[in-house]
């Protein structure tokens, strides 16, 4: 049941992501949050990434001022609030493996699943193999995360400029088109024209 409840209560759940919002009967809206933010927690942590801990900010600050909003709609768009999961998940509904986006999804867990197969046998090998030799292993392993992540942001943001691009040509041939219809209906209305004043102006000359 969705209810304000206490304002006291609700400022001060507020600084825990999602808290709030479940508190408040949102229960979608605030596992959202907390998974968003313990999420960039822990693998910031895992992947012993420091400045992912300012994604888990960014999530802080969100949640913090979206239940202070909620807490002061007015009573009726409060009740007409759908709990809706922040992340759209019914493309989970309509899963199709050989997508792209699908595709993308399959390379970003099999690196992560690599990675956590890689840390479990460096430890394994802390036991067998001479201390220096892991030293240069273990720095060499805590690189190439850091080198995949940031080439995966790169190449994400060429597939935004590119996605852009595509559609500014899509835009401006649709235009093209729509413009090249203009004219042709322009030019056939005008034609139409001349052709009807010049049969008018043929009857009016052979009548007595």
């Amino acid at each position: 049941m969705k209810s304000k409840k206490s304002r006291f209560w609700n400022f001060w759940l507020a600084f825990l992501p999602g808290c709030s919002e479940m508190y408040m009967g949102f229960m979608k809206m605030g596992l959202s949050l907390m998974g968003m933010f313990w999420g960039t927690v822990a693998v910031a942590s895992l992947l012993e990434m420091g400045p992912l801990v300012f994604a888990a900010m960014i999530v802080w600050f969100y949640s913090f001022f979206h239940a202070r909003n909620l807490v002061h709609l007015p009573d009726t768009e409060f009740q007409h609030l759908e709990d809706e999961f922040l992340v759209d998940l019914s493309v989970l509904k309509g899963y199709d493996r050989y997508s792209g986006g699908s595709k993308i999804l399959a390379v970003v867990l099999i690196v992560f699943g690599g990675y956590l197969c890689l840390r479990s046998v460096m430890n394994l090998l802390w036991y067998i193999v001479p201390s220096f030799i892991m030293n240069l292993i273990s720095e060499i392993g805590s690189f190439i995360p850091r080198m995949i992540i940031g080439l995966g942001i790169i190449a994400l943001g060429i597939w935004m400029i590119r996605g852009k691009k595509e559609e500014l040509l899509e835009d401006y041939d649709f235009r093209s088109r729509e413009t090249q219809r203009s004219q042709e209906y322009w030019e056939n209305e005008e034609s139409n024209s001349r052709k009807e004043s010049e049969d008018s102006e043929t009857s009016k000359g052979g009548e007595p």
